[in-house]
């Protein structure tokens, strides 16, 4: 099948593919069969929570460089979490994570990875979040109001569900992504990842004020919301767009200066006629070594060069 084809894929690709993609099912499914406890009210929420998604997720960007991505829906999904419980928060995430990678053109395979994944890490972080605030059950932060839950206990168990969403989503994607390139997971992560920690912390910080704005004063606050991820993700997207032309242009010139130095190269080459073209075979010969060794794609181009 089209969607599960790896063939592409080294086997450690394959392997860490196979241990999400598994991990976002189970809980996806457990989350499923755990739905019914949303009471009436809850449901039009979640299915209206659905909807939006579905169409917001597609404003999702790309990451320069790499197959993360940054959504406008991450705000969603943290509020789920606050009010609907973990069950629907998962289940909304997956869908995300879907709709998210399939805005950005990913592969198939790539799209099922990012649906599970995400699903993956909102289940890990909502979980530990409900468990610091209260270990016997999952019960929405709108019922919790009525017992002795401090506002500190609220606001950490909150920063630590956000922490873990992030480091667990942006390092599983990262992990793939450079192993399939065949770079170091944890410098890719540090260089295609770790910044955009600042855009889901933002967000993350005004989901939690805004839901603390809400259990005190009422839902209207949630208007508040809107103007707020807007202004961060447009602030996102023109820094991504810059970043881009400017990887551009830096490419543009390394071609030249690629293209520079292979034409003084063959024009040494080419005046001794019984050693023709023994530079092109001897740089064929050591880029196949480099390749067979291992090596990142910046080594191999360095030994190209």
């Amino acid at each position: 099948m089209k969607w599960f084809d790896l063939q592409g894929y080294g086997k450690r690709n394959k392997a860490l593919w196979w241990m999400v993609v598994g991990g976002g099912v189970l809980t996806t499914l457990l989350s499923l069969t755990q739905a019914h406890t949303l009471v009436q009210i809850q449901i039009w929420q979640f299915v209206s929570l659905l909807f939006v998604i579905v169409f917001a997720g597609r404003m999702t960007i790309a990451m320069p460089n790499s197959a993360g991505t940054v959504s406008p829906t991450d705000a969603l999904i943290f509020l789920a979490t606050f009010f609907l419980g973990t069950p629907a928060a998962t289940i909304a995430a997956a869908l995300n994570g879907f709709v998210a990678t399939t805005a950005t053109n990913r592969a198939r395979p790539e799209r099922i990875y990012g649906a599970s994944n995400q699903a993956l890490a909102t289940w890990l972080a909502s979980s530990l979040m409900y468990g610091l605030i209260n270990r016997r059950s999952q019960t929405p932060l709108h019922y919790l109001t009525t017992l002795s839950v401090s506002v500190e206990l609220l606001l950490l168990s909150a920063v630590a569900m956000i922490v873990v969403y992030f480091f667990v989503g942006s390092i599983l994607t990262a992990t793939f992504q450079a192993w399939q390139q065949k770079l170091t997971a944890g410098k890719f992560w540090l260089n295609h990842h770790l910044w955009s920690g600042l855009y889901v912390f933002a967000v993350g910080f005004v989901s939690i004020l805004v839901c603390l704005l809400i259990l005190s004063y009422g839902p209207a606050y949630i208007l508040l919301l809107a103007p707020i991820i807007a202004a961060s993700f447009a602030a996102c997207q023109s820094y991504f767009t810059k970043v881009e032309a400017t990887s551009q242009d830096i490419a543009e010139i390394s071609r030249l200066h690629f293209a520079t130095v292979e034409a003084l190269a063959t024009a040494i080459d080419a005046k001794d006629q019984r050693s023709h073209w023994h530079i092109v075979r001897v740089q064929r010969s050591a880029v196949a070594t480099a390749q067979h060794m291992g090596l990142d794609s910046d080594l191999v181009e360095a030994v190209n060069t």
